[in-house]
């Protein structure tokens, strides 16, 4: 499979797992500023798990 098409898939599966994200939130009616925190913190944790599975030792490297 070449890169493009890994990345393509990649980016479907992210807006797969955003789309019903979403949905979740409007119908839990949170307040604006715990929407916007689960909005941030949660893919914050992810980019960084992401990033740690990746790069394993070196990612405070990276980080900083």
């Amino acid at each position: 499979m070449s890169k493009s098409a890994k990345g393509l898939l990649w980016s479907f599966f992210g807006v797969l797992i955003l789309s019903p994200d979403t949905l979740l939130i409007r119908l839990l009616n949170l307040s604006d500023f715990s929407l916007i925190f689960y909005r941030s913190f949660l893919p914050a944790v992810t980019i960084f798990l992401f990033i740690f599975w990746q790069y394993k030792r070196e990612t405070l490297k990276i980080l900083y």
